[in-house]
């Protein structure tokens, strides 16, 4: 694990400190006002300048709108303006402000912080005592997972590049040697050398639940788009009826040596599963796999892969280019799938992780000294 001290650590190797004009402070819960006056002088500030802007969390949580708003500040879907790289440190983040300082650009954690993570709650009705019909019940527990299935999608998107840093780093202290891309033996040996490093059983139990997980989604990805979906999809409907189906069988084989029933529980997680898998129909997941397959490509070959890419850079650089874009591709969707899998676990249950233990996860870049 990198630590590091107060002088931030920037992907560039230098050492950077921050400007106090440019550091914000999270020291509240987080609301709708709290986000409100956050976001005011961050465009204060972006209107000054596009350096980097920190923020250095100190919160126990808060609303799933006010995380919302800050992450379309820090990750603005639209060019033009200026876009600023936002530092986020932890010092303590639960809910909704552990959701927020994974989503910065560079994420760092001070080393007694601890991350605390739960999906989104629901306890007004409580408050009301109000009394529930059936089809209101499961109205709101779809929109709940739908709301995890959001949140997990945001930190994905960065954690799927540390957990690419991740692997490299373990390849580089010969901790991990894949000789095979074949994602179930492939993520199964990365997860248990990143198990290695980890001290608490329920993390290294949340790890094994997102193997399983990871598995269970990469069975059906022949069913996902292999480019951009279209914008309109008259097929959408036939190619999600496909994909339940794929998820079903996938299921019912994964059980055959057993005397197993589809009992109600075990639908509802076949659905949850389904909806998982459904987002990758209607998502814009391959131009960050692109991305991540660049960034990150030499550290995603196999050994066999890494020979002929040398032997191809030395002759035929173009073609070698070429080659890396597409012998890389299948372990970066992987690390997608596996990322998405493992911040849809961090929801489902409730997790406190130590500063390191986030770290191995791919949820923070690196340790402050």
């Amino acid at each position: 694990m990198h630590v590091i001290n107060q002088n931030l650590h920037l992907p560039s190797g230098e050492n950077w400190i921050p400007n106090p004009q440019r550091l914000l402070h999270l020291d509240d819960r987080l609301t709708l006002e709290v986000a409100s006056k956050l976001t005011e002088k961050i465009e204060r500030l972006r209107k000054l300048s596009s350096k980097e802007i920190v923020i250095r969390i100190r919160s126990g949580g808060g609303q799933v709108k006010a995380f919302h708003k800050l992450e379309k500040i820090i990750n603005p879907g639209k060019p033009g303006g200026k876009h600023c790289r936002f530092i986020t440190i932890g010092t303590h983040a639960s809910s909704a402000a552990a959701y927020l300082l994974v989503i910065g650009h560079l994420a760092y954690a001070d080393p007694q912080t601890q991350l605390c993570f739960h999906g989104v709650r629901l306890d007004r009705f409580e408050r009301q005592r109000r009394s529930l019909k059936r089809e209101q019940v499961l109205a709101i527990g779809l929109r709940m997972d739908h709301e995890n299935r959001a949140i997990a999608n945001k930190m994905a998107q960065k954690v799927s590049f540390r957990l690419a840093a991740r692997l490299c780093q373990l390849r580089e202290r010969r901790l991990f040697k894949p000789d095979s891309n074949r994602a179930a033996k492939f993520f199964q040996k990365f997860s248990k050398a990143i198990g290695d490093e980890l001290a608490s059983a329920s993390t290294k139990n949340l790890l094994q639940r997102t193997v399983d997980r990871f598995i269970s989604l990469h069975a059906v990805s022949g069913h996902f788009p292999k480019g951009k979906p279209a914008r309109i999809d008259r097929q959408l409907a036939r190619k999600e009826a496909r994909l339940f189906t794929a998820v079903i069988e996938r299921e019912v084989r994964a059980h055959r040596k057993i005397a197993w029933t589809m009992k109600p529980a075990a639908a509802a997680e076949i659905m949850l599963d389904f909806l998982l898998a459904r987002d990758f129909i209607r998502g814009r997941h391959s131009g960050l796999i692109d991305k991540l397959a660049k960034h990150h490509g030499e550290g995603l070959l196999t050994k066999s892969q890494e020979i002929r890419y040398r032997r191809l850079q030395g002759h035929t650089p173009a073609r070698a280019r070429r080659y890396l874009a597409v012998a890389a591709r299948p372990v970066a969707f992987g690390l997608w799938c596996f990322a998405l899998a493992l911040c849809h676990g961090l929801l489902s249950g409730e997790f406190t992780l130590s500063a390191c233990e986030a770290y191995w996860l791919g949820l923070i870049d690196e340790v402050l000294a």
